[in-house]
């Protein structure tokens, strides 16, 4: 009845954050920067590079993409003005959040069936519902990746913010669960290929332990894009 309960009740807050997430979604933190309202200060841009202002305090990542010589300039798919630019960040960051969002369920739904399995030492983990434990595993897999690179290849931000902000606390959570996302199929690999007890003991505490990680600090990086 309790397992019941929670569930019913993850489900209605699932329900009440899509919902909030569409609905209202100029209240979010991708957007708390309108495009018409960038304005540029010119002490701290000092790259110029057709018609765009480039800052020299970029990241690396963000400038092997979107430097004066980054990838999308070279290839011809960088927009042909700041304005441009940031309206496609914009956009790439509202959707980094809705496709979060069903990777949060995603997560949520599979974190809480696997926990019900270790928890019942996996007595009645059939090959069925280990092949959907699988075939959802790739899936959630395959949402998170996309979810990602919407955040990693959008233009960089013009603003730069000091001190410690929920968008700099949802970069250190990304850290957390982007590791913990690469390790975990690895773990899940190993314990079902170990040929003793002790080994996949270890390998299924690891992953259960990793699973947990994954989860609630998913779960608090995405209540981060809540917060202006």
């Amino acid at each position: 009845m309790i397992k019941l309960t929670v569930t019913k009740n993850l489900l209605i807050l699932f329900v009440f954050l899509s919902g909030l997430l569409f609905a209202e979604g100029e209240h979010f933190n991708s957007l708390k920067y309108p495009v018409e309202n960038f304005h540029i200060n010119p002490n701290i841009n000092k790259l110029v590079y057709s018609n765009n202002l480039l800052t020299d305090s970029l990241s690396f990542r963000a400038k092997l993409f979107w430097g004066e010589k980054g990838l999308f300039r070279k290839i011809n798919l960088a927009p042909p003005d700041l304005k441009s630019e940031m309206k496609l960040r914009r956009n790439m960051l509202q959707w980094h959040q809705r496709l979060g969002l069903l990777t949060l369920g995603a997560i949520t739904y599979q974190f809480l069936s696997g926990k019900k399995q270790y928890n019942n030492n996996f007595e009645n983990f059939n090959t069925a519902r280990q092949k959907r434990h699988k075939v959802l595993g790739y899936t959630t897999y395959g949402l998170y990746l996309s979810t990602a690179s919407l955040s990693l290849l959008a233009p960089p931000s013009r603003k730069q913010t000091k001190g410690l902000s929920s968008t700099k606390i949802h970069k250190y959570l990304a850290i957390v669960h982007f590791t913990a996302m690469i390790v975990q199929p690895w773990l899940g690999y190993k314990a079902a290929r170990s040929t003793n007890t002790d080994d996949y003991n270890k390998y299924i505490d690891l992953h259960n332990i990793v699973g947990t990680v994954t989860m609630i600090s998913f779960s608090l990086s995405f209540l981060t894009t809540l917060f202006p």
